[in-house]
């Protein structure tokens, strides 16, 4: 674990969801030589995880404690109350999220000077800002000012990102206004540029979430997907990744173990036109519950039977358990179970394929519509 500096006196305003924490270098407060004889988390009043620590706000009877736990180490600091140790653990999760790559850093930026013609002398840092999406942890903004630090948590990105941006821009003003640096123009147009790409980095997630929100619509009407691909001016497969959440998107997943795999579905429909097929399939991917990678393709067969080839999505997946093609192909066929399958794949094998109708004694079930007179579901590795 890394040694966090000494805490210092500090200065706490806080609102509904917003949290500021600034510190000052008098009266330096350290950490605990021997940890108190409790456990944080049966003491405490309040606490959260972000990355690889735990904090604590931890009342024993008259006594407060900060406490921050990262396994097997702990940095435990006495404090007068409540309010003082929330203030303490806020400067020591803001002094982390510069220390440690936890989150998806959103945005970044950075004012340091080398005081003097020294361009190998120290280096001094004036201003840096990161903004980090946690997840499920939660958004934060972290600000340090040279010793000073301050936190702020939010409910929402994009509330973040407009933290962040407005900051660097206040900051880009006492730039100018103090002369800071060596280079103050260079500085300051460097901080409002990154506050600009920060508003307009969040105002692209925005747009990926609202994409997503009727991502059920979009894949259920005929022609709507294309359509709406070229109203945003992108590509019908970006859209399907914007979709599945791999673009356009807040939290940067990282690799699915599903993406090395291929998985397609093919299914026999009986209609009058290619409009009536095309309708009967966006049924049955929507009671599916499946993503498709790329738009469907349906060709005439005879006899009014029309046959449509489908290539899945499977990044959604995650891991899974067992790691094989049967495990993926129950996935893709988990809403429908009615139907009854014939299988062929094995546990453990890295390919296989289920077939409906199973057999005579099946052809009366229904696969979401009586126009579907047949169905395949393959998975395979790639590679």
């Amino acid at each position: 674990m890394l040694a966090a500096p000494p805490t210092t006196a500090l200065l706490l305003a806080c609102e509904s969801n917003y949290c500021e924490v600034h510190f000052t270098q008098e009266a330096v407060m350290e950490p605990l030589d021997s940890l108190p004889d409790i456990d944080p988390s049966a003491h405490a009043t309040d606490s959260w995880t972000w990355g690889e620590q735990r904090y604590y706000v931890v009342g024993d009877g008259e006594r407060w404690y900060a406490w921050v736990d990262a396994h097997p180490e702990a940095s435990v600091y006495q404090v007068a109350d409540e309010d003082e140790a929330r203030a303490v653990l806020d400067r020591e999760q803001a002094w982390w999220s510069f220390a440690s790559e936890h989150g998806n850093r959103v945005a970044k930026v950075e004012v340091a000077d080398r005081p003097g013609a020294d361009l190998n002398g120290d280096l001094r840092t004036f201003y840096d800002a990161v903004l980090v999406d946690g997840g499920e942890a939660g958004v934060i903004v972290a600000i340090r000012k040279e010793d000073d630090y301050a936190l702020q948590r939010f409910g929402s990105l994009i509330d973040a990102g407009e933290a962040f941006a407005a900051e660097a821009e206040r900051f880009a003003e006492q730039v100018e206004r103090d002369g800071l640096t060596r280079f103050p123009g260079i500085a300051a147009a460097n901080l409002r540029y990154r506050a600009a790409v920060a508003r307009s980095d969040i105002a692209r997630v925005a747009l990926g979430d609202a994409v997503r929100r009727q991502g059920a619509r979009l894949r259920g009407e005929r022609g709507l997907t294309p359509f709406m691909a070229h109203r945003l001016g992108v590509s019908r497969e970006f859209l399907y990744r914007v979709l599945a959440g791999r673009e356009w998107a807040g939290q940067t997943p990282g690799p699915s173990p599903s993406t090395g795999w291929t998985a397609t579905a093919g299914f026999a429909i009986e209609g009058d036109d290619l409009h009536q097929a095309h309708d009967i399939l966006a049924q049955v991917l929507t009671a599916m519950s499946v993503s498709l990678t790329e738009d469907a393709s349906l060709e005439e067969g005879q006899r009014g039977t029309w046959f449509a080839r489908c290539r899945l999505d499977l990044s959604d997946l995650g891991e899974t358990a067992p790691d094989d093609a049967l495990t993926r192909l129950r996935y893709i066929v988990r809403e429908l179970p009615e139907v009854t399958w014939r299988v062929q794949a094995r546990p453990g094998q890295r390919a296989g394929r289920f077939d409906w109708p199973s057999g005579w004694d099946t052809r009366d079930q229904v696969l979401v519509s009586p126009a579907v007179r047949a169905a395949e579901v393959q998975v395979y590795e790639a590679g």
